[in-house]
Parts: structure tokens; C-alpha cells; sequence
């Protein structure tokens, strides 16, 4: 008999891309390790920013190629559910379905092991940044976001190659004394009440950590998702079917 599925995965911010080879490495061997662990895994959730950046489905590198190969070898075994960061909110269905992932939506409450929580990417939270708050709504507007299906992509390619060559190292927001940059108490406690949840599960700020609140009726739990490099190391999240979380580094191979 087949041992009941256990827990559910969760990453975010790997901000893979051709000058990540080190990443790509490890999230390759990841699947992997996880592929051998599969009849206890129920999924595995991308919460934004996998990719360093991404200009459209139309402009997929030889990276892409692998990555979506590696992916929908592993979605053969565990359905994996994808996230739009700010690194890549252009991903669309062509490659999630190239990719044998399921696209969710920018806010999603899922019941895991019967308690809803609720999965976002995190950037939505730093309303403290007002400017980039403008340049989002700007971004994911559908006019802006069908002008930029609508560009070549020889255009578009371009723009890759001089992100490419202007890239640099992801910036570690621990050592950055910009309050903006990281959440707003009062808009998670918002996010909280109005979608009736206590558990909620996000990256983007490159702080992991586990955030308790208190209520007059309840604990609510916040769980921050680690970016990966940071430290050296990789992270991930895993819930347990008995309601554990626990939180899981590794170091990059030398």
C-alpha cells in the first residue's frame, strides 16, 4: 500500500537565469531529491520570482527549455501550482502549460490539511512604497500587460540581452535599512481580516522568518519564504498534513 500523502512545498524568490548557474544547479537537483521523496508529497507551490526576470513566453532561452523539461517531468508525480512575483509576472499559460504547472491567481486561499491559507508573492504587502505600489498597478494593468504581449520579440530579446549584461547580484534586504522594502503591519493585518484566514505564506522580502499576531478570537501566522543564495544556502517551506511548518535550508554545493 502506498504511504499517504504528508506535506505540501513551498518556494520562492529563486530569480533563476543564465548567470545563475549555481541556482540552476541546485533547483535541478532539488526536483531531484524531491522526485525520490514523491508518494509523500501532495505539491509543490512556486510563489513568485523563480525566474530572474522574464519579458514574455514568446522569449524562452534554452534555460527556460530545461527548466520547463525538469518541471513537467516532476508534475508527472506532484502537481506544482506557479505564482506571478515582480520578477516575472509575464509568465503566462503557454509556458505553465509547457511547464506542466497550474497558474494561480495573485491572492489565493487554499485549505491545506483543513486550515485555508492564504499564498501571495509578498510584494503587495510594502505599501510603504508608495512609488513602486504606482509602478505595479501601472505593470499589471490589462492594457499595459497586452502592449507587452504585442511587442516583437526580436524587440523583446533585446531588452533580454541588456538585462542580461546590466544584471547584477539580488539585493540582500536584511542589510538594507529601507523600512519600505519590507511588509506593513497594518496592511498584513488587513490582508488577514479580509480573507478570513490564519495562516498566510509569501515571499518577496528576502527575510524568512515565522510572524505571530494576536487577535481578540485567534493566533494568526505568517510564514516568510526565503530567497535563494542568500547565505549560500537554499530554503523552502514544508506542511505537514498534521499542521506542522517547518522551514528547510541547505547549503550551495562548493
Amino acid at each position: 500500500m502506498a504511504e499517504p500523502k504528508t506535506k505540501t512545498l513551498f518556494i520562492s524568490d529563486l530569480h533563476l537565469g543564465e548567470k545563475t548557474p549555481e541556482l540552476n544547479q541546485a533547483f535541478m537537483a532539488f526536483l531531484e531529491e524531491q522526485s525520490r521523496q514523491s508518494e509523500t508529497i501532495d505539491a509543490l507551490y512556486i510563489l513568485g520570482d523563480f525566474f530572474v526576470y522574464w519579458l514574455g513566453d514568446d522569449c524562452i532561452l534554452p534555460l527556460h527549455q530545461q527548466l520547463a523539461k525538469q518541471l513537467h517531468a516532476f508534475a508527472q508525480h506532484t502537481p506544482i501550482y506557479f505564482m506571478h512575483g515582480n520578477r516575472d509576472y509575464l509568465v503566462n499559460e503557454p509556458f505553465c502549460k509547457q511547464a506542466g504547472m497550474t497558474l494561480l491567481n495573485e491572492y489565493q486561499v487554499i485549505d491545506f490539511y483543513g486550515t485555508p491559507t492564504l499564498l501571495l508573492h509578498g510584494d503587495s504587502l510594502c505599501t510603504l512604497d508608495e512609488g513602486y505600489q504606482k509602478l505595479r498597478r501601472f505593470l499589471r494593468h490589462p492594457i499595459t500587460l497586452w502592449l507587452a504581449s504585442a511587442l516583437p520579440a526580436s524587440f523583446k530579446n533585446g531588452i533580454a540581452k541588456k538585462l542580461s549584461r546590466d544584471d547584477h547580484e539580488p539585493i540582500d534586504y536584511t542589510q538594507v535599512d529601507k523600512p519600505e522594502w519590507d511588509v506593513v503591519e497594518s496592511t498584513v493585518r488587513e490582508t488577514f481580516r479580509f480573507f478570513h484566514v490564519q495562516h498566510m505564506i509569501h515571499g518577496h522580502t528576502h527575510r524568512p522568518a515565522h510572524h505571530q499576531y494576536t487577535t481578540d478570537q485567534h493566533t494568526l501566522n505568517r510564514y516568510v519564504l526565503g530567497d535563494w543564495g542568500h547565505k549560500n544556502s537554499i530554503w523552502w517551506l514544508e506542511l505537514h498534513s498534521d499542521g506542522r511548518f517547518q522551514t528547510v535550508t541547505k547549503k550551495l554545493a562548493a
